[in-house]
């Protein structure tokens, strides 16, 4: 490794995570959110890994102001070169994960 090379550290966080469907004991109905005057079915259910991400994400790089919670954002975050990594460390409780959620 030569002078000229920046050593970006990988960070570490450990968080409890529970995907969204463990959130939801209704899963025939067609869930739908309102985006302002418009109302449309809203996304998938995240996976506990994905919230994790979304999680560490809202406590990190809060966007759009603290109280506004966005969701799915791992891919952009990759975008911008953070490598986010998610492992499962350990089931707490029926349902609910602690996840490594590792990035640069």
């Amino acid at each position: 490794q030569t002078e000229d090379e920046d050593i970006v550290p990988t960070i570490h966080v450990y968080t409890f995570a529970r995907g969204d469907d463990d959130n939801n004991d209704s899963h025939d109905e067609i869930q739908v959110e309102k985006v302002g005057q418009e109302v449309r079915p809203s996304a998938p259910p995240r996976n506990a890994a994905q919230v994790a991400i979304d999680l560490v994400a809202q406590g990190l790089l809060p966007e759009g102001g603290a109280s506004e919670v966005t969701k799915y954002r791992g891919e952009f975050l990759n975008k911008l070169g953070c490598d986010i990594r998610t492992r499962e460390v350990r089931d707490v409780a029926p349902g609910k994960l602690v996840v490594c959620v590792s990035f640069k």
